[in-house]
């Protein structure tokens, strides 16, 4: 099982994390760039120090070590990605996604109407995740930066934006999700309508409760099952839809995850 990513603010001391992360996501395409282009992407630890002063920075983790960043500042009403990296051998779970969120977020908190971002025709991945999140290429100029082909992106932030990211936030990688373990009692007679109903509609999990493993007693009468969740009210919300045939308790479990390597 993946160990879950985390996302929060950047500190002072993950400043050589970073600068590690940026290195090896650029690393496959410094030929492409000149010197002053690379250099301006790929900033140093004292660089990134001097960047947290002047507007936010966030950090993706598993395990605590640093997988990922990005990073912004304010321009008047618009907020500017300075730069977003995940580690290719962490790519394709999302983390660039869930960081970008974070970013819009704040921008929106910042009451800004706009985000926008450089990148190179090169990051074909990247374009397809910003073309994804809402950002479409504009021709402003310049065309080139320190000698390197540029490609601009701006996406508007109105009030549909704002509420679809602010609904989506709730339930993305940014949240810790906490393990239960879930004691399913079976209610008199209701054995077969559970089974029924599980093949019909499946375990009917909300957004944001992550089913994790599942062990049924001897008698098939108690079910005990490990799930994830960003919060209690979730696994509630759960609940609700097969108390009528269930008796439940839930227990939640603190450092287990060597139980479920």
């Amino acid at each position: 099982m993946r160990d879950e990513i985390k996302i929060r603010r950047a500190r002072p001391e993950d400043a050589e994390a970073i600068h590690t992360v940026l290195s090896e996501s650029y690393k496959e395409f410094k030929s492409s760039y000149t010197p002053g282009a690379y250099r301006y992407s790929v900033v140093t630890a004292e660089e990134t120090r001097e960047r947290m002063k002047e507007g936010p920075i966030w950090v993706a983790t598993e395990n605590e070590n640093i997988v990922g960043t990005a990073s912004g500042v304010q321009r008047k009403s618009e907020f500017y990605i300075r730069g977003m990296s995940v580690l290719p051998t962490m790519r394709g779970r999302k983390i660039g996604y869930s960081l970008m969120r974070c970013a819009e977020a704040y921008a929106i908190k910042q009451k800004c109407d706009t985000m926008a971002l450089c990148t190179s025709p090169y990051l074909d991945a990247a374009i397809r995740l910003y073309k994804k999140f809402g950002f479409a290429i504009h021709n402003d100029p310049p065309h080139h930066m320190f000698g390197t082909p540029r490609i601009g992106m701006i996406k508007k932030i109105n009030a549909e934006a704002a509420k679809a990211t602010q609904a989506d936030l709730s339930d993305t990688l940014i949240q810790r999700r906490q393990l239960y373990m879930i004691v399913e009692k079976f209610k008199s007679g209701e054995r077969e309508t559970i089974y029924q109903r599980l093949q019909k509609k499946g375990r009917m999990l909300p957004a944001g409760v992550e089913y994790v493993n599942s062990f049924l007693s001897e008698d098939a009468q108690t079910c005990y099952q490990l799930i994830k969740s960003v919060s209690r009210e979730k696994i509630n919300t759960w609940i609700d839809r097969w108390k009528d045939v269930i008796d439940f308790e839930v227990v939640p479990i603190e450092k287990s995850t060597g139980m479920l390597t």
